[in-house]
């Protein structure tokens, strides 16, 4: 007696569902198993517990069948459990019907030639090994801008299985925008699957202007891009519009490209391009960045200069060739922002010959407490077109040169500069739009001598040319720059 109340306690315990008659009654230890195509558990053994009272007199008689198919049974089907007795019967099963399906397994019960029947179903699922899993990426391999891209583990059609990716997550798909080898594990009573996908990670191209020249009837036309993976950036050029068709080497134009820079050189320009806009672009597959426009100008400016004598400022320039020239502005500024026309000196029309020009500001000395004075030249054509040379600084009196020197932007886009100080001190940057107006400023210390700085330009400023100003006392340095987003 007490070893049959032992057993029937660990019964108790582990038993999930049970049917009872007043001489007997079926338990389960589980009536949810799975059996495998392939892989572990291509036979399971399912086991029901008959408990025989005893009331009656007579044994329990059993059988196992699938009343709806999908199952292979094996082993004794039918017999009889002892009266009075708590006794576990088992079958064998495999795996008859589709995958992913259900399929009850019935263990049916009764005495006495088939009187009182008690069912005891089983549901089991077929399931099949986990492998091959494998990774689909809807949106692709390749995040771009920081935009989240998807990756979803894919099993067989009908298989099942837990997931565990290298990242913690345990579902079956996983968002990521990081570059790197993602990898998943999927596990279910058949086996173990494992795949694994590269994904990279890449923005838009940041396209920067490194020369826009006109010389000897060339335009010469360089730009840089950053590629932030190394999966390679096509460069083209485009002549008059961004939306006209790219250019090729050939005729006027010699194209001669690396995997992070590319030149445009056009030839006969005062012949068949003057006054004509380039347009570069850098393109990856996450989009394409468009420089500002490069214009071919209708005049090739050797030099412009300009020197204080004491007495006045004596500015000079020549020009190599020019096509339908007819005047040039002379503009000054006390700041290197806002500019005022002193002069106007006619053009000569069209040459192809050096033509040298020089004007003198007898007016500059009633600015000496400015420290600097700033120049540039507006030069017009016949038809009204017109375009501005570099701001040329001139310093006042013996003022030792303060000045910006080897202006750049960085990969992060970023402005970086260096500045020739003549003594140590305090000085403010302002940045400026082409019209005016002014984007923002901030202290830097300065040292005598060169030193190097950085400024971070707001996040959301547009591709276009705009104006470094830096300011210390009377002294003034100012310097243009594009920015191409």
């Amino acid at each position: 007696m007490k070893t049959k109340f032992l057993l029937s306690a660990f019964l108790l315990l582990f038993v999930q569902y049970s049917f009872g008659q007043a001489d007997y009654e079926l338990k389960a230890f589980n009536q949810m198993p799975t059996v495998c195509i392939s892989g572990s558990n291509t036979t399971i053994t399912v086991e029901a517990v008959i408990i025989d009272g005893g009331s009656n007199g007579d044994p329990t008689d059993y059988q196992w069948f699938a009343p709806y198919g999908g199952l292979a049974l094996s082993g004794p089907l039918t017999g009889s459990a002892p009266n009075n007795a708590t006794t576990i019967v088992a079958v064998t099963v495999s795996a008859a019907g589709i995958l992913g399906s259900s399929y009850i397994l019935r263990c049916q019960a009764t005495h006495n030639g088939g009187m009182d029947p008690v069912n005891l179903d089983f549901l089991v699922t077929i399931n099949d090994q986990p492998s091959p899993t494998t990774i689909a990426t809807p949106d692709g391999t390749e995040s771009c801008n920081g935009i989240k891209i998807e990756l979803a583990a894919q099993l067989p059609t009908g298989v099942t299985a837990s997931y565990s990716w290298n990242t913690g997550e345990t579902s079956s798909s996983i968002f990521t925008n990081t570059a790197g080898t993602y990898s998943v594990t999927t596990n279910n009573a058949c086996g173990t699957g494992f795949a694994s996908q590269a994904i990279t990670a890449e923005v838009t191209p940041a396209l920067s202007i490194t020369s826009c020249n006109n010389a000897n009837d060339q335009l010469t036309f360089s730009v840089s891009a950053t590629d932030n993976d190394n999966m390679g950036i096509t460069f083209t050029f485009h002549e008059g519009d961004p939306a006209n068709p790219a250019l090729t080497s050939g005729g006027d134009y010699s194209i001669a490209t690396t995997a992070t820079t590319a030149t445009l050189t056009v030839s006969n320009v005062h012949t068949n391009h003057q006054g004509v806009n380039f347009y570069a672009k850098a393109t990856n597959s996450c989009g394409a960045a468009t420089s500002i426009a490069c214009l071919a100008l209708p005049i090739e400016l050797e030099y412009f200069t300009g020197r204080y004598t004491g007495q006045a400022v004596v500015l000079d320039w020549a020009t190599a060739t020019e096509t339908d020239n007819d005047y040039f502005s002379v503009e000054r500024s006390i700041d290197g922002i806002n500019f005022k026309e002193i002069e106007r000196i006619e053009g000569a029309g069209t040459s192809y010959f050096t033509l040298k020009y020089s004007y003198t500001d007898e007016e500059a000395p009633l600015y000496k407490q400015a420290g600097t004075l700033y120049y540039r030249l507006k030069q017009t054509d016949y038809n009204g077109s017109f375009s501005y040379s570099d701001v040329l600084a001139v310093q006042l009196g013996d003022t030792q040169e303060f000045v910006i020197d080897r202006l750049a932007l960085s990969a992060s886009q970023e402005l970086q500069f260096s500045l020739q100080s003549p003594q140590a001190g305090e000085a403010q940057i302002s940045l400026y739009r082409m019209d005016g107006s002014r984007l923002l400023t901030q202290p830097i210390a300065l040292q005598k001598g060169v030193q190097s700085y950085t400024v971070a330009l707001p996040a959301d400023l547009s591709s276009g040319l705009y104006l470094l100003r830096v300011e210390s006392g009377a002294q003034t340095a100012v310097k243009k720059f594009s920015v191409s987003r």
